[in-house]
């Protein structure tokens, strides 16, 4: 029993040592959002990881794709709304995370659905890859561990 109860409290100070919270994935976005309407893609140096990834496609192919959007992008992101975080259990320095940007285009503006795998690398949080956001859903359905909002 004593053994059972050791082995409890080392799990969640491990978790909440090593694990990703909603602040720093908060502060990541608010940065990314701060990069990308600076229109300069070196903004970004700090915030993805370098194999930061697009589903099938090559690491630096994707580097070049996301950097390029940044630089030729026509909208601002105005906010950021409904950060959750999804554990994945295939480690504790990784989480999936949707998010919605709000955006604005010559005074319209509109809300796009994201979601990422972020890991934490050198004590930050970062982007690591874009993911479809109808994966985050279905796999927000089979979870059983509930989401982090905010």
């Amino acid at each position: 029993m004593k053994i059972k109860i050791i082995a409890i409290i080392l799990f969640i100070i491990l978790t909440i040592a090593y694990s990703i919270d909603i602040d720093e994935v908060e502060n990541l976005f608010r940065s990314y959002r701060s990069a990308f309407n600076s229109g300069n893609s070196q903004n970004f140096a700090g915030l993805v990881t370098e194999d930061f990834s697009y589903p099938e496609t090559e690491p630096h192919l994707s580097r070049q794709i996301f950097f390029g959007i940044v630089s030729l992008a026509p909208y601002k992101i105005i906010d950021i709304a409904n950060i959750t975080i999804y554990p994945i259990r295939t480690g504790i320095d990784s989480a999936m995370v949707g998010v919605n940007f709000v955006i604005s285009y010559d005074g319209i503006r509109d809300t796009i659905p994201n979601s990422f795998i972020v890991v934490k690398q050198d004590n930050r949080v970062k982007l690591c890859r874009i993911i479809d956001p109808d994966i985050e859903e279905k796999i927000s359905e089979q979870s059983d561990i509930p989401p982090a909002k905010k």
